[in-house]
């Protein structure tokens, strides 16, 4: 027998391994069964994950404001500082904008002599990245995406996507347009024009990227990459929905009766989500589905199946069997990415691991202090009951302003009510909270300058400068990391699954960004080919602040050799002779990333091309274009008007000067 544990970690039971539902063995022969397989992948990854683990719900419950309050007693302050909330989205803040401030966030190269330019295979993906939340309700464009997945690295050590597709089913409205005959009172007949709202079904494919939650991934821990396992949750429902689609096995998905997974791993993933755990009606039937990628090995370590696909549902059905992976690019279809990288880890370390810890001190010596202000200002007060006239007037404590009749034999001058100050804020208590606050900064990279804040002490210049430089630099890296390491995989695995569903896009959507003659074209070549002509030889380049200054500084590097060409007659007359006009307009574009599709001439403005430039010296001479002495007019205007300032504008990246 052989004990199956939840998520939770906690034991559903002992399972017989030779009657766990549908199932079958790894191959002929074996004493190895599939699901037996996956549940001791599934095992040595949870038990190599469990200390991250725990820590990341640490970590959650901080951003969250939640805390364990049961060790104060009644009255005593319980408040909660939002240090790690506020460093967290900050931190996702600055790496969302340091992606998406400047323009384009992302370039294509691709080879010369594709069927399609960089700026179309750009448009291509981007329509698919920005439209993710209109296919599907709750679903978020990638942009949001990035911005959650940071959040989740920060806490939980690692942001994890899955890049895949599915079709959908979009309804479209027609309007039929018919006669209605109708009869006068005279006895006339005559007709008005009825309209009839029509509606039918179209199915097309679009791209996915959905955030795992760490907790539901389960990667080998040697790092070798042998498996992956993906545990989610879905409705009966949705389960029979694919298998018709043919995803599932139809038989094997019929005879899932009933849903035993431990409620305690929904009441905790509830309490990360910062909800309350919900009772679900009885009829709601919740199944819960190992997705399984990798190979599955045999009791000798032998491979049986290499790169398979396969799902068990409530840990006893093979609602999937072991199929070749379904993508073309042969590729899991998740990305796993650390911020706080470490050598050799899987799991890797999440930024606020030394912050949580700093804030729940924070917290209690905060609530001391506060208990001391208000014991201070409130005192303690007592009573001399034997005196009071009505006893009663104070059992229930005794408000500010209270009038009280006291007995005429009171002595003169005697107190009923005295006050005894009790409490105080000791400064060391101070100076503690302060320094916890300052070691808090250092492990966030940040402080008052960085928080947009005021120092508190007057601060030089030159300590401003030095403390944003490295506090940017420290966030420049991890935007660099996130970039290379994370998002460019993820465009990769977008393009490639785009390209094997090339044809079930919305044509309208392909059309925009690629042009309708380059859509015939691409429509005229089967799946196949466009895979291989178009899916290699082609890199992605994600681009920060960093990479966006770089761009301006080649632009005005090329602008500043154009002019100097331009101003010397032999140098103009040999660039031209060894250099394209039209390869260095186009690097131009690039580097200020526009598309050049959007400027270039229509049909009908290309026919009528020689009346406008036969136009051109008109609006030349109106304009004053060519005036001044001739070495000017050759260089193309007063050479001061014609200076490349090389110092690039902070906010644009671009030029700055006036000229």
């Amino acid at each position: 027998m052989m004990e199956i544990k939840t998520l939770a970690g906690q034991s559903t039971g002992a399972v017989d391994p030779n009657n766990m539902g549908e199932d079958e063995k790894v191959r002929p022969g074996s004493d190895l069964s599939i699901i037996r397989v996956i549940q001791s992948y599934k095992d040595e990854a949870f038990h190599a994950r469990k200390a991250r683990i725990a820590r990341n719900f640490e970590n959650t419950q901080a951003f969250l404001g939640n805390a364990d309050w049961s060790h104060k007693q009644p009255g005593q302050s319980s408040e909660f500082l939002p240090m790690v909330a506020m460093a967290v989205e900050h931190i996702s803040g600055f790496i969302k904008k340091a992606l998406t401030n400047f323009g384009d966030w992302f370039s294509v190269e691709v080879s010369d002599g594709s069927l399609l330019t960089n700026f179309q295979i750009r448009d291509l993906i981007l329509t698919q990245l920005n439209t993710m939340s209109r296919v599907e309700k709750g679903r978020c464009n990638f942009l949001t995406i990035v911005s959650d997945a940071v959040k989740v690295g920060l806490l939980d050590s690692l942001m994890v996507v899955k890049v895949h597709g599915r079709h959908f089913t979009k309804k479209r409205f027609t309007v039929e347009r018919g006669q209605k005959l109708f009869t006068l009172p005279s006895g006339a007949t005559g007709s008005r024009p009825v309209h009839k709202l029509k509606r039918k079904s179209k199915t097309y494919w679009h791209l996915l990227v959905d955030l795992v939650r760490p907790e539901d991934y389960y990667p080998d821990p040697t790092g070798r990459g042998l498996y992956e396992i993906h545990v989610l949750d879905r409705d009966l429902s949705e389960i029979q929905e694919m298998a018709k689609e043919g995803i599932y096995d139809q038989k094997v998905v019929d005879q899932i009766a009933e849903d035993f997974a431990s409620t305690e791993i929904y009441t905790k993933q509830e309490l990360e989500k910062n909800q309350l755990p919900s009772t679900e009606p009885e009829f709601r039937k919740r199944v819960r589905l190992w997705e399984f990628w990798g190979t599955i090995l045999d009791e000798n370590g032998a491979v049986c199946h290499e790169n398979v696909v396969c799902t068990v549902a409530n840990e006893k059905y093979l609602i999937r069997k072991p199929e070749p992976n379904p993508y073309w690019h042969g590729q899991s279809p998740f990305v796993a990415c650390p911020l706080i990288r470490v050598p050799f880890s899987v799991w890797h370390k999440a930024l606020m691991d030394h912050a949580t810890p700093l804030n729940i001190a924070q917290n209690e010596l905060f609530n001391l202090m506060l208990d001391g202000g208000l014991a201070a200002v409130w005192g303690v007060r007592q009573v001399h009951e034997s005196w009071l006239e009505r006893p009663e007037e104070v059992s229930g404590g005794i408000p500010q302003g209270m009038t009280v009749t006291v007995k005429d034999e009171v002595p003169p001058g005697a107190k009923v009510i005295e006050q005894v100050t009790t409490g105080n804020v000791p400064q060391d208590a101070m100076l503690m909270f302060q320094m916890v606050e300052k070691h808090f900064e250092a492990a966030t990279v940040r402080d008052d300058i960085n928080k947009g804040m005021l120092p508190e002490k007057a601060q030089t210049a030159t300590a401003v400068v030095a403390s944003t430089q490295a506090s940017s630099g420290f966030f420049d890296s991890l935007v660099r990391d996130v970039e290379t390491e994370w998002i460019e995989k993820i465009l990769y695995l977008a393009w490639w699954n785009i390209l094997q569903d090339l044809d079930d896009l919305r044509s309208s959507e392909v059309a925009s960004a690629v042009g309708q003659d380059t859509m015939q074209q691409l429509a005229q070549m089967s799946p196949e080919e466009r895979f291989v002509a178009l899916g290699q030889d082609i890199e992605f380049h994600v681009h920060g602040i960093s990479g966006t200054m770089e761009k301006a500084k080649d632009f005005q590097k090329r602008m500043a050799l154009m002019q100097m060409v331009q101003q010397n007659p032999v140098m103009l007359q040999a660039f031209y002779k060894r250099f394209s006009a039209n390869k260095i307009l186009e690097q131009l574009f690039k580097d200020i990333n526009l598309n050049p599709a959007h400027m270039e001439l229509t049909k009908e403005e290309q026919a009528n091309l020689p009346q406008s430039m036969a136009e051109l010296p008109m609006f030349q001479a109106a304009a004053g274009v060519g005036k001044g002495t001739p070495d000017q007019a050759g260089a193309g205007g007063a050479p001061e008007q014609a200076a490349i300032n090389q110092t690039s504008n902070p906010l644009t990246g671009i030029g700055g000067g006036e000229g």
